[in-house]
């Protein structure tokens, strides 16, 4: 008999009793930290407390009562061995213990090459049995039962459908439901499922047809992936200000995330140190000590691709290989393109004296934000992918192809949105690094990529691919539709798609030389789409809808060479993809007209301007002397940005800057001592130094940040 009886609970697939520890008769405890207990004669129970204590079986069954992530268990073959564990982290098996009970919400659970009984109780657990032919318990929660390619022949007694998941990592030829579907058959009272040659799982006390896709997750499909994004480092393209660069590297309001407390200043060659080098096809960051312009007492490296590329919905892809250590933050996220925040997708974030647990999150304004953490293999040891396949409903977060977390999407993730990667030291979460630190600190990154994701079915096996397929683009006058460089106005016209038959599955990709295009969704959907708001627009779908959504395409110029009363004209490259080898381009002109709406050029005397939708701003490389106007400098009130003005807003145009220039946020206004987020300065960097700032305060009291489509360098 054993101490913790579930005698029902340990048949396994052959309907054999695996066996128990017999009851412990004799039971030792620590009386604190760093102590070493051993096992006597009879059947013992060791007790951990306090942490860092080392419990070593004896010949005779021994049930270790584990306590904290530092303990140390030492079984002796021979034996029926039995972890209790109360550790809220992680509980894996080490050698010649056959046995698990897990207390509390512990968010790994793993076996060894034994047969193994684990068992949770009623908190969500995550259990994985490992290689031998093992009996799964849940014991009530939400729990989550992995089972890897080469695990044994397992038995889940207690699978209960909305509440348990299966998860199979990289078991071959498992990546849809239907394949799952294809592989599972009633056995009696109980449902099979075959994962291949001699392994299985038989869940207990289970009907087939009530099994369904909402009980698995699966490993991403690759079939549905079309690649809209991607970095292999053979070089590194990047720039301070990001403008004609791949990568920007600093952000909009400075060189850190002061919010957080961190310790670094994100450097470039630019400014100093330069934390990024390339190597065989591979980027590293390097954080270390040193000296910078904010006397922060770390550089690091940050990138992102704020200024070239966005999409909304789809799957973001990095490999890399990440630092260990007391003070190291690296992360791998997402934030809108327009400027706002929250919401904000953290891809992973990793805490350095941890490696083996990534933390995933979803922030949003709605108050639904959630985060949630998973046991990984080790993130500093070697390569390995880290992933988001971001859908309408849900995110799902996956490690080395494999899904670890899934998230409800909040209702506010529905905008485009940039990659950021950084290497954060010290800060509120990680806290400052202490001698046990190595630096310099390393973080490798083999690529980075993204994709648009096709939810529908896969592509058909074949497609008429006619080289007659034309392809137009009707750009209306300005006279007729305002189109202007200030407002963002040219209207595109439906975009032809001749001789493609209406449900077969195509891929169209537009790229626009000096503007960013928009589509609003057609009735019906169906359409993945990627690259919104950006010059590279990628549309994935049935031809029917593909086209529907093409309809309502237009065209906001972008460019920074031609003055604002001037027009300009621009090029749209279309290429369509029918996913078989059939591909063509063709190219349409867009004719951007001259300015037509309202402009008010700021001189040497500070001044308070209203925005009205469709005014220009134009800052003529001085900004007004700053000892006046709220001690400051100038002021525009109203002001409607693109985002919250249906694409058409106000504009901030800034002549003669010179070419490194960037638009810096500065700080939110606090009047009478209470914080007003629509209330914001900013101030125009240049190599020869920064503006004065000057005050913008958003219409309707938006607190959204300007966005690319708010203002022009020129």
């Amino acid at each position: 008999m054993a101490y913790y009886s579930y005698a029902p609970n340990t048949i396994d697939y052959r309907g054999l009793a695996l066996p128990l520890s017999n009851n412990p008769t004799i039971h030792i405890g620590a009386s604190g930290a760093w102590e070493t207990l051993r096992a006597t004669g009879g059947a013992n129970g060791l007790w951990s407390l306090g942490g860092a204590n080392t419990l070593i079986g004896g010949a005779t069954d021994t049930t270790f009562y584990v306590t904290a992530a530092n303990d140390t268990v030492i079984a002796q073959p021979g034996y029926v061995n039995t972890i209790v564990s109360w550790y809220t982290s992680q509980a894996i098996l080490p050698d010649n213990v056959q046995n698990l009970i897990v207390k509390g919400g512990t968010i790994w659970s793993g076996g060894n090459a034994l047969a193994n009984i684990i068992r949770g109780d009623g908190a969500g657990q995550v259990i994985a049995g490992g290689a031998g032919d093992d009996v799964l318990t849940g014991g009530g929660g939400s729990d989550v039962f992995v089972f890897a390619a080469g695990d044994g022949n397992d038995v889940v007694t207690d699978f209960v459908h909305g509440s348990s998941i299966v998860r199979l990592d990289n078991v071959p030829g498992f990546t849809t439901f239907s394949q799952v579907r294809a592989a599972m058959a009633q056995v009696g009272a109980d449902v099979r499922l075959a994962l291949g040659s001699d392994q299985s799982i038989l869940f207990r006390n289970q009907t087939l047809a009530d099994f369904t896709a909402a009980d698995f997750r699966l490993p991403i499909d690759p079939s549905k992936l079309v690649m809209t994004f991607d970095d292999e480092f053979d070089s590194f393209s990047w720039s301070a200000s990001g403008k004609g660069t791949t990568w920007r590297t600093q952000w909009d309001y400075g060189r850190t995330l002061s919010d957080n407390n961190e310790q670094e200043y994100y450097s470039d060659a630019s400014v100093g140190f330069d934390p990024f080098s390339v190597r065989d096809g591979v980027l590293t960051i390097t954080g270390q000590p040193g000296s910078n312009a904010l006397g922060l007492p770390y550089v690091s490296g940050m990138i992102n691709s704020q200024k070239s590329f966005a999409q909304t919905y789809g799957y973001f892809e990095m490999r890399a290989e990440l630092p260990a250590g007391k003070g190291l933050w690296p992360a791998f996220w997402l934030l809108p393109q327009d400027g706002s925040w929250p919401p904000e997708i953290d891809i992973f974030e990793m805490i350095g004296t941890d490696p083996s647990t990534l933390y995933f999150s979803a922030g949003t304004k709605t108050g639904t934000g959630t985060s949630v953490a998973a046991h990984t293999p080790d993130t500093s040891d070697g390569f390995h992918t880290f992933g988001v396949l971001w859908a309408p409903d849900d995110l799902t977060y996956y490690v080395d192809g494999n899904v670890v977390a899934q998230i409800a999407t909040p209702a506010d993730m529905h905008k485009a949105m940039y990659i950021v990667v950084n290497l954060a030291i010290g800060g509120n979460w990680p806290g400052s690094p202490d001698g046990t630190t190595e630096f310099p600190a390393e973080m490798n990154i083999d690529y980075i990529r993204a994709y648009a994701y096709q939810g529908a079915t896969a592509l058909p096996d074949s497609v008429a691919a006619q080289a007659s397929r034309t392809a137009k683009v009707y750009a209306e006058s300005a006279a007729a539709s305002g189109a202007a460089f200030a407002a963002r106005a040219a209207k595109a016209g439906a975009l032809g798609l001749d001789s493609i038959d209406d449900a077969a599955q195509i891929t169209v990709k537009l790229a626009a030389a000096q503007g960013v295009l928009h589509t609003t969704p057609a009735a019906g959907g169906g359409v993945a789409e990627a690259g919104e708001g950006t010059g590279s627009l990628v549309l994935a779908g049935t031809k029917a809808a593909v086209e529907a959504e093409l309809a309502s395409l237009t065209y906001a110029w972008r460019g920074h060479a031609v003055l604002p009363t001037v027009g300009a004209t621009d090029s749209i490259v279309m290429t369509v993809d029918d996913g078989h080898g059939g591909v063509i381009s063709d190219t349409a002109a867009v004719t951007v007209g001259a300015a037509t709406t309202r402009s008010f050029t700021f001189g040497s005397t500070p001044v308070r301007k209203a925005g009205t939708g469709d005014t220009l701003f134009v800052f003529d490389g001085v900004i007004a002397d700053p000892k006046y106007f709220f001690g400051i400098a100038d002021h525009i009130i109203n002001f409607r940005t693109a985002d919250t003005n249906g694409g058409s807003g106000d504009v901030l145009a800034f002549h003669g800057f010179g070419a490194d220039a960037t638009l810096q946020f500065h700080h939110l206004a606090a009047p009478g001592g209470v914080v007003n987020p629509s209330m914001q300065y900013y101030t125009v960097h240049t190599a020869a130094g920064d503006s004065p700032i000057f005050l913008i305060q958003m219409a309707n009291g938006s607190p959204a940040h300007l966005g690319t489509g708010d203002y022009v360098f020129y």
